[in-house]
């Protein structure tokens, strides 16, 4: 599940947005005010940003900028939702670090097409860097190391062992698919190891203790297997 912030004070569009979005692969919010866009992504990391260039307490280019000058709000993509036409717009858009530049009216399955392929090579990309972040948590593959992020951006070592950190990263390259026992054996002990399938829901249940707060990202499916779903 990808989750979205919706910068946009028009109702309609906001509708129009949530309408296209709708469904289990999206987790929306929506807010109306550049100032209540800061502090949600002050309280929350966000997949992906929609803002609108005209708001009623400023403007879009503020918060874009706000988010570029934060570590953990830097790599989100953002894509400009306005009726501003002129070139000089689009290219302080882009040069403040915009991702698309998309002008209102627009067609609602062509957003959803460009937000779609946008996460689509954005968790291609996350899977392959040494770092990266899962909603509130901090994987280093480098160090073979996991944190949780705390609301003050402290971050915590999960302290995982080498068996629960690839267990871990293993459902998060898989995210929001559903990974069975057996699969899960053969990735992180191998084929050619005997391992007892009740070892997997030991690691399981030794990792969510781990995760604390965030354990719900570890979805059971009863007699399937796990799933990861950061909500």
């Amino acid at each position: 599940m990808y989750s979205l912030l919706i910068v946009e004070d028009a109702p309609d569009f906001q509708m129009m947005i949530q309408r296209v979005l709708s469904g289990p692969n999206f987790r929306l919010r929506c807010v109306g005010t550049a100032e209540a866009a800061i502090e949600e992504l002050d309280r929350e990391t966000f997949d992906l940003v929609l803002l609108d260039i005209v708001l009623p307490d400023g403007d879009g280019y503020r918060v874009c900028t706000r988010m570029q000058s934060e570590e953990r709000n830097r790599n989100t993509p953002v894509f400009f939702l306005t009726g501003k036409t002129n070139v000089d717009e689009k290219i302080k858009a882009f040069s403040l670090g915009a991702d698309d530049y998309i002008v209102k009216p627009f067609d609602p399955l062509e957003l959803k097409a460009r937000i779609e392929a946008k996460l689509a090579k954005k968790k291609i990309k996350d899977s392959n860097e040494d770092i990266f972040r899962k909603g509130k948590l901090k994987i280093d593959l480098g160090f073979q190391k996991a944190f949780q992020i705390a609301e003050d951006g402290k971050e915590n070592d999960l302290r995982l062992t080498p068996a629960e950190f690839k267990l871990l990263h293993y459902l998060i390259r898989n995210e929001g698919k559903l990974c069975s026992r057996s699969q899960l054996l053969s990735a992180i002990w191998g084929q050619e190891v005997h391992v007892l399938d009740h070892n997997v829901y030991t690691h399981i249940c030794a990792l969510r203790r781990k995760l604390a707060d965030l354990a719900e990202y570890i979805e059971s499916v009863p007699r399937l297997g796990y799933r990861f779903v950061v909500r």
